[in-house]
């Protein structure tokens, strides 16, 4: 199997579109679709529903994505190998959503950093995109797209979100005939802070009554592990806090998409691409817990 098809393969797959694919690879359109169509005339299999709006992945696509994936870490890991006498250095400057920032440490920046322990990272969580338009930023998790001609999207992700509570506080309310999404008390986002859930979730959390409010996934999470109502958090983010059960799961809920962009005056910097190419093959999994 031809790794460089795999490679366009995984582009559409994270884009979404031929075009995208393109722009990220630095290829033309014509290129990207003769890759496709390679791969899918060597598998006898079609990977890919093209429509309007872009490219859907058949069944077979979605089968193939954690092998390819796999290909990808095994590549990079040859590459890293072979290259183990060049030790990285620099400084690698990464912007995500504090709601991201635990799993990003312990999943892939605590696992670059014991490779290459000259390479430096540094994380900001206060705001992805004034970096991103500050230009200081190498490479970007936004849940927003971005215009900004210096950056390039190279990836999106979805990121599932389900509503949350404790056993305790689902006891209290029950006892006091809580059948409907109305009857709960609801821990929020801060003021205007739509852009940050699924689409649709605040039109079906209106009746609830909101007790408390920030911008800070930790101090939400808080609120709701110490019963004061119902708490809306990605199930990354959860998944390892036992005292929270899911009420309304993420299929009812829905996903954020989450895009990642690389600045691309830095994109061929080596310890830039590093954390890319980690960024890349482990962001999937990280995000969807």
């Amino acid at each position: 199997m031809n790794w460089d098809e795999l490679r366009f393969f995984l582009a559409v797959a994270n884009l979404g579109t031929l075009s995208a694919a393109a722009c990220a690879l630095q290829v033309s359109q014509a290129t990207v679709w003769r890759k496709i169509y390679s791969l899918e005339q060597m598998l006898n299999v079609r990977l890919f529903d093209a429509s309007r709006s872009g490219y859907t992945m058949t069944a077979a696509g979605l089968q193939l994505i954690p092998l390819a994936e796999q290909m990808a870490l095994t590549a990079s890991e040859i590459k890293t190998a072979v290259q183990e006498g060049a030790e990285l250095t620099g400084t690698v400057r990464l912007s995500a959503p504090e709601i991201l920032a635990t799993q990003l440490v312990t999943d892939i920046i605590c696992p670059l950093n014991k490779a290459h322990s000259s390479l430096n990272v540094e994380l900001f969580t206060a705001s992805p995109l004034a970096s991103l338009v500050a230009r200081d930023t190498d490479i970007a998790i936004l849940v927003n797209k971005s215009t900004q001609e210096h950056h390039i999207c190279i990836a999106e992700y979805t990121l599932p979100f389900a509503l949350y509570g404790t056993p305790d506080y689902l006891t209290q309310k029950k006892q006091h005939h809580a059948n409907e999404l109305q009857d709960h008390l609801l821990i929020d986002f801060e003021e205007g802070g739509e852009h940050l859930s699924p689409l649709g979730w605040y039109k079906k959390s209106s009746g609830m009554i909101r007790v408390f409010r920030s911008n800070s996934p930790n101090a939400r999470l808080a609120a709701a592990k110490n019963n004061m109502g119902l708490a809306l958090l990605p199930c990354c983010y959860v998944k390892k806090e036992k005292g929270l059960v899911k009420v309304i799961n993420e299929k009812e809920i829905g996903a954020l998409t989450v895009y990642l962009y690389l600045n691309k005056k830095r994109e061929r910097l080596p310890h830039v691409v590093e954390l890319r190419q980690r960024l890349k093959i482990n962001l999937r999994r990280l995000l969807l817990g």
